[in-house]
This record gives structure tokens, C-alpha cells and sequence, in this order.
């Protein structure tokens, strides 16, 4: 049996999720803070059957509107009610649109009913499952649908909100009395009707009752199920980012040592042997006459304090005595203390912490599956949370963590779990199908992202493997970033790192921008990809017209095209044409839609073919047409410390100069990002270099 998908909605900041699950693994990308420990600790509360609502689980902006609506909807009650039982009265028929009645009373006032987290699950079962747990849910007839459904979802109880709030109804209407009136300090009045009205938010949310429901494939057909008999469908552990580790002399935790014995404590000769213990360390304990002298001494001070209290309440509460008990579970708490996880190194023995945070937290983790392996019950849904497993690993460790779970631990049948990360270096190991992925959808709001989804569509489909090794080369830092500028060589990624770390540029500086290589021809491919994602994404490339071309307008021919297959391609993609065209492409601004935009050299870069052209024609304030003369270029150069090679003639174009530095393009690259003069960098970066940062800060 296994979770096949859950459905959530108004929760934090998810508006509405759709989460499919892996039959093993399913693993959950984000950056901090951006909603995964949420989702997970949804999960185990649900699972628990003890999610209990407070205000901060809702998505803030829905609830912070709800909140406002809800103090002028009361505010309104009290001030029109004459008593606490008018008020109740009006209460209760303010409150009846919850079930979808009209108001009873005439006045037509009305409660806005919060909206409350709903989660729709669909667990899956196969002929060979042991269904005796679930098969009293199973609603849907058909045989072929072998799934069972269930919903959670929050109830209001009416009567316990009229009840409590009406105890603090002639505070509430004493203190509006005066806050209209403006008989007081108004900013004193206002304090007390702000912790009234959080006493009143705090009646609301303690009068909403989990409820769990089997239904129909459709979600509307409900049936009760007790919170018990929910959770006793659910084997579950969570494993959470927070493990307390040893990695210091003066830490005691001895996490590892603890996890050992846990493992095996139920292990048949571990029980013989405790067993054993206690058979011999009893009389032993008894043969030191340790229990007398500690009665003895201990007591014989209590004698005085004792008889006081007998005197003060006149009854006889007995003697004191110290009663000698060893069970199982002092056995290993003895153990616990004189036991030491170590390492065996060449003779010499290292304690648990001296191997590393990284180190410990591997075996701890291999521990703890371990033991949950032990527990798996064939008639429940067995699942597993692990939040953040690379904690303290270096990328080596996270491999073979990831190589371990997937084959020794998820590779059985009857095991399911989720993995949170937010480490380019882990996902970069997994299949690309397994993987969600949150992304910001606006202030406050994300979604998730489904790369099983992605990968099935039609359309890519038969990019699976280009996607797959790519990720794996490339791409998977992308996932926690900002935004992404793609470029197509080595220089162009120097150069754009040095442009960033200009004071112009802080706008940018301080984002986490991904920069991805790929080149020219092939910057299409990856547009579904980025495109799904919901990045921000600059794709600087070339125009690439035919290189023989020298003059302005035989560029600006109709007959003269690009042989960058890109830019074709996401031409299409926003205008729904091809465009080969060289004049036609200088007129189009590169916008594909709100996540992508292509930059290229342009009339505005002095008719430059590439990215040396481009700057070429700053430095020199020139255009491919422009006679340059040695002098005043060797002047240049000198000056401002640039590696060129100057052509011969004294006279030469642009491309001349191009043609001379071929095999030097990197001296100069770094001749540029090597300038201590920020402004001339500033004031040579490339016309459409310069609209494509300012396009990623818009």
C-alpha cells in the first residue's frame, strides 16, 4: 500500500498543492525557508491525527484580510446588540451562512468563515497487499480501481465560539463604547481591543475540530472515520534536520552509541543477556548493604520534616523506604553510560566525535533506518520523513548516502518516504522524475513543481535523457536559484561575474544567480526545462550573421539570416512565427515571456557578431564600419592596461582587430576583469548585456 497523491490547500504558503508520490522515494527540493519542513510537518501531524490550527498556518495575506473582515463583523454585532443575549442571538445568525443558511435576522449581518486547510489523500493497493486495515474504506466498486480516498479537512463548532465569546461580550462592548466616544486615551483603548480581539481570534481557532472522512474518487461522498482509526492506517517516522551529533570532547550526547543499542535491544540474546544482568548485579548490589546506608544516612535527616508532615495533615502517610527495582529499560540506561561507540585505528581507539559531524550524522542516519526497517507493519502504510539527510556531508558522503537508501533501504516494496534537501550536490545524484520541486509563485505564495509530470508531457518526453544528463552535468543548482543567466563560453561567464560585483549591479549581486554554459546552437533545448521551473532566466548568446558581411546595410539584407538556431526557436515561443531574419530580429526586444528573455548584439552594439565584437566597439567607441587608427588604439591599450595585438596597417577596422587577437581572446578577458578602474568596465559592458541585467532587476 502506498500514498499515491495528496492534495492540500490554504496551508502556510501553499494556496493550492498537488504533490504526486514515488511508489519509493519521492525527494522535495527547495531553498531555505521555503516551505518544505512545513509540508512535512503537515504530514506528520495529519498522520498523528493531532493537527491542531493556529493562525500562523494559514497563508498570511488570506488570513490577515479574514482577520480584519472578522473584527469589523464583530465590532458590528456588539456595538447593534443591547445585551449579551441579543448578542448571542445575533451571533448565531451571523454565523449560519457557515452551513449555507441565510441569516435569521433581519439586519442580514454575516461572519466571514475562514478559510481552513483541506487535504485530499489517495492511497494505492495491489492485489498482494494485505488491505485488513483498509478495506472497510474502500467506497469505489469497480475492481479496477484499486485506490481508497480519504479527506481531512476542519469543522466549526458553532455553539463553543457563541458560548466563549459571549464571556467577554461586555468588555468588548465597554471598550468600543469608549473608543467611539473618545472619553480616553485612544491609543490605551486601542491595546485593549487589540488583545480582546486576539482573546476572540483565539475562540475561533479553539472551536475548529479536525475531522477525518473515507470517501468517494471524487471527493464528495464523506463518510466519518475516528482520528484512531485514521492514524492506525499509518506506520510513520520522521527524521528530523535537527540531530544532535558528537563532535566535541565536551559533547556527551553519544548519539551513536544510543541508536546502537536501540537497534538491537529487542534482539533475542540482548534479552537473555540483560536478563542475565539483572540476575547478577542484584545481589551484588544487596551484598554492599548500598540501599541501608543510603537509608540510613538519607533518611534519618527526612525523620523531623516527616513527623511535621504527619502532624499537619493528622494522618499517617506510612514510613519511607527505598524499594530496590531493576527492569529491562534500567539495563539499558546502564548500558547507555558505560558503553562507547569508537573507532579502531592502528591500535589506538578514537571516540565517536572525533570522526566528524559528517561522519556521525552518516551512521546515525544508517541507524535509525535501520531500526525503522524493524517496525514495518504489512497491513499499514509505512512511510518515512527524512528532513535534510546532507547535513554536515560533503558531497562524497551525500552520494553514498544517496546510493545506500535507494538500494538497501526504499528498494523493498512496502516502503515509502519523502527526502527534503536544499543541496544542488544531492539532487544532482537522483532521477530526475523523482523529484518536486518548490518555487516561488509570489509574495508569500509557492507552488510545487513535478518533474514526473514534466518528463511524461508529450513534448518532452523525447528529451528525457538530454534532461537527465544535463541535470546531473549542470542544471541542478538551478533549482534553488533566483535567477539564471545562460551563456555560451568561458569568458562570458568571467565577464558577467565581474560586471555583477560592480556597485551598478548590487541589485543583482546580492540574488543567487546560476550561471549555466551551454552552447549557442544548443540554448533551445533547455528552454522547456527553465521555462517549467518558473525562473527568471537571461540567455546571452550571438547573433552569429554570416562573417564575410561587413557593411551595415548588407547585414540589414531580407536574404540575410542568423545561424543561431536559438534565437528562431524562441522567436516562435513569443510571437508565434519563425523569424530567421537579421533585420527583423534587431527589432525584436528578446522578451519570450515573463521567465525568459534573449539578449543578442543588435544594431546598438555597432552591428557586432559576437561578444569580443561588442566590447570591441565600447572600448573604441567604434561600429563595424569604423576606421580605427593604430596610434590612437595602441594609446588605448596602453593606457588602460589591455591585452591586444595590434594590426600592422595603420589604418583597420574593428573586425581587423578582431581577426589579430583570435588566439587571444582569454589574455584579454582578463585584462578586462582585471581593471581596478570599475568605471571604464561600467562604461564598456556591451549595449545588450546591459538591458539584459536591467530586464533580470525589473
Amino acid at each position: 500500500m502506498k500514498i499515491k497523491s495528496a492534495t492540500i490547500n490554504c496551508f502556510r504558503m501553499f494556496d493550492f498543492i498537488e504533490l504526486s508520490f514515488e511508489d519509493n522515494l519521492t525527494f522535495l527540493a527547495g531553498a531555505n525557508n521555503s516551505g518544505k519542513t512545513s509540508l512535512i510537518e503537515f504530514f506528520y501531524n495529519i498522520f498523528k491525527g493531532n493537527q491542531k490550527l493556529y493562525p500562523d498556518d494559514l497563508p498570511i495575506i488570506e488570513f490577515s484580510n479574514w482577520k480584519n473582515d472578522f473584527f469589523k463583523q464583530i465590532s458590528e454585532i456588539i456595538k447593534t446588540s443591547s445585551t449579551v443575549e441579543e448578542y448571542v442571538n445575533k451571533l448565531d445568525s451571523a454565523l449560519s451562512n457557515f452551513n449555507g443558511e441565510k441569516p435569521k435576522n433581519e439586519d442580514g449581518l454575516i461572519v466571514t468563515k475562514l478559510n481552513t486547510p483541506t487535504l485530499n489523500l489517495v492511497i494505492s493497493y495491489d492485489k498482494d497487499d494485505d488491505i485488513t486495515l483498509l478495506s472497510d474504506y474502500i467506497m469505489e466498486l469497480d475492481e479496477s480501481i484499486n485506490k481508497v480516498y480519504f479527506k481531512f479537512e476542519y469543522s466549526f463548532d458553532k455553539s463553543n465560539f457563541i458560548s466563549e465569546s459571549s464571556t467577554i461580550y461586555e468588555k468588548f462592548k465597554k471598550i468600543i463604547t469608549i473608543l467611539e466616544s473618545k472619553e480616553d486615551s485612544v491609543e490605551k483603548i486601542k491595546i485593549d481591543v487589540e488583545i480582546l480581539f486576539k482573546k476572540l481570534v483565539n475562540i475561533y481557532f479553539e472551536s475548529l475540530r479536525q475531522e477525518f472522512f473515507y470517501c468517494d474518487k471524487e471527493f464528495k461522498i464523506l463518510n466519518n472515520i475516528s482520528n484512531t482509526s485514521f492514524t492506525k492506517l499509518f506506520n510513520f517516522k520522521y527524521i528530523e534536520a535537527n540531530r544532535k551529533m558528537d563532535d566535541q570532547r565536551i559533547d556527551s550526547t553519544k548519539s551513536i552509541t544510543k541508536k546502537i543499542l536501540s537497534l538491537i535491544s529487542d534482539e533475542e540474546d540482548i534479552i537473555k543477556k540483560s536478563d542475565e544482568i539483572v540476575e547478577n548485579i542484584v545481589p551484588a548490589i544487596l551484598k554492599t548493604n548500598i540501599k541501608d546506608t543510603i537509608e540510613n544516612i538519607s533518611l534519618d535527616k527526612l525523620n523531623n520534616v516527616l513527623k511535621d508532615i504527619k502532624n499537619s495533615d493528622g494522618g499517617n502517610s506510612g514510613d519511607l523506604k527505598l524499594k530496590l527495582l531493576i527492569e529491562d529499560e534500567h539495563v539499558l540506561s546502564f548500558l547507555e553510560n558505560i558503553l562507547q561507540a569508537s573507532y579502531d585505528f592502528s591500535g589506538n581507539t578514537l571516540k565517536e566525535f572525533t570522526q566528524g559531524l559528517g561522519y556521525s550524522n552518516l551512521i546515525y542516519l544508517y541507524l535509525t533506518l535501520e531500526e525503522f526497517k524493524k517496525s514495518i507493519d504489512l497491513q499499514k502504510i509505512n512511510f518515512l520523513f527524512i528532513e535534510e539527510p546532507e547535513s554536515h556531508m560533503h558531497p562524497q558522503m551525500q552520494r553514498v548516502f544517496i546510493d545506500y537508501i535507494n538500494k538497501k533501504v526504499f528498494s523493498k516494496d512496502n516502503l515509502q518516504g519523502i527526502i527534503t534537501t536544499h543541496s544542488s550536490e544531492f539532487i544532482k545524484n537522483l532521477e530526475l522524475k523523482t523529484i518536486r520541486v518548490i518555487r516561488r509563485k509570489e509574495a508569500f505564495k509557492n507552488i510545487i513543481l513535478d518533474f514526473n509530470n514534466f518528463l511524461s508531457s508529450k513534448e518532452n518526453n523525447n528529451q528525457t535523457k538530454l534532461y537527465n544528463t544535463m541535470f546531473k552535468i549542470n542544471l541542478s543548482d538551478i533549482m534553488f536559484s533566483d535567477a539564471i543567466i545562460i551563456f555560451e563560453g568561458d569568458s562570458e561567464k568571467i565577464y558577467l561575474q565581474r560586471i555583477l560585483g560592480l556597485e551598478n549591479y548590487n541589485f543583482l549581486y546580492n540574488k543567487y544567480i546560476s550561471f549555466v554554459q551551454v552552447g549557442g546552437a544548443y540554448t533551445h533545448r533547455y528552454y522547456e526545462f527553465i521555462n517549467f521551473l518558473r525562473i527568471k532566466s537571461l540567455i546571452i548568446t550571438d547573433i552569429d550573421y554570416p562573417e564575410n558581411l561587413l557593411l551595415k546595410s548588407d547585414i540589414r539584407k531580407d536574404a540575410v539570416e542568423t545561424t543561431n538556431n536559438s534565437l528562431p526557436y524562441l522567436y516562435k515561443k513569443a510571437k508565434m512565427i519563425t523569424q530567421k531574419r537579421i533585420s527583423k530580429l534587431y527589432n525584436w526586444d528578446g522578451i519570450v515571456n515573463e521567465f525568459c528573455c534573449v539578449k543578442f548584439q543588435t544594431a546598438n552594439d555597432g552591428y557586432a557578431r559576437t561578444f569580443e565584437h561588442a566590447i570591441f566597439n565600447k572600448i573604441f567607441k567604434s561600429d563595424i564600419e569604423t576606421k580605427l587608427v593604430k596610434q590612437e588604439v595602441k594609446n588605448k591599450i596602453k593606457e588602460k592596461k589591455i591585452k591586444l595585438h595590434v594590426p600592422k596597417k595603420n589604418m583597420f577596422t574593428i573586425v581587423d582587430l578582431l581577426n589579430s587577437n583570435e588566439k587571444g581572446k582569454t589574455d584579454f578577458i582578463y585584462s578586462m576583469i582585471l581593471q581596478e578602474d570599475n568605471k571604464f568596465i561600467f562604461e564598456t559592458i556591451p549595449h545588450y548585456i546591459e538591458e539584459g541585467l536591467q530586464w533580470l532587476k525589473n
